[in-house]
């Protein structure tokens, strides 16, 4: 390669980044990072209800054993059999408390995607990032179709989060970028 073909090409590559930072900001679109302080927090609230319900039918099998109203193999049994009900409701406590803590997250993905969006779209004015890059990527051309389209409450939250890191992901790994895809991009956003 040439040194006068090098700069184009990555002039190219950081006009492309500039304009991608320009409309969406990386981090707040990282949705696996963002959610990731959380998972333990979640985790933790399953083990204990899993460990309190067991802990109670455990005291109460041991309260019944030492008073002889259990005998040694029904309370054998009964210490068994509790810690299947125990960790199915660990395990539910446990979505429900991560479902409970991403929820925040995702609404503040939906209100600035919702605010980027608009009536008239910005994503999908990217259109030829995804055709050089990512051609057969369907989950991505569905959000640039609804983006398109103004239907800015049907893409999946999850699917655009994923489709902006896609991008960035694609420039930054992008050796070389056709000088044309920066005009083709700048017609899209003039023409609508």
């Amino acid at each position: 390669m040439s040194k006068s073909s090098n700069p184009t090409a990555r002039g190219t590559k950081r006009e492309i980044l500039r304009r991608l930072e320009r409309h969406f900001e990386r981090t707040q679109f990282d949705y696996p990072t963002r959610v990731k302080p959380q998972r333990p927090k979640a985790i933790l609230v399953g083990v204990a209800v899993a460990s309190v319900l067991y802990g109670l039918t455990y005291a109460g099998a041991i309260y019944g054993w030492m008073h002889q109203f259990l005998d040694n193999n029904t309370f054998n049994k009964l210490t068994w059999i509790t810690m299947v009900p125990s960790t199915v409701l660990g395990v539910l406590a446990w979505q429900i408390a991560k479902s409970r803590m991403e929820y925040p997250i995702r609404m503040d993905i939906r209100e600035r995607m919702t605010l980027i969006e608009g009536k008239k779209g910005v994503i999908w004015r990217f259109q030829p990032l995804l055709d050089a890059f990512g051609p057969t990527d369907l989950a991505a051309k569905k959000v640039l179709v609804s983006a398109q389209r103004g239907e800015v409450d049907k893409i999946d939250i999850d699917d655009y989060a994923l489709t902006v890191e896609k991008m960035y992901a694609w420039v930054d790994a992008a050796q070389k970028i056709p000088p044309t895809l920066v005009a083709e991009i700048d017609e899209l956003f003039t023409s609508a």
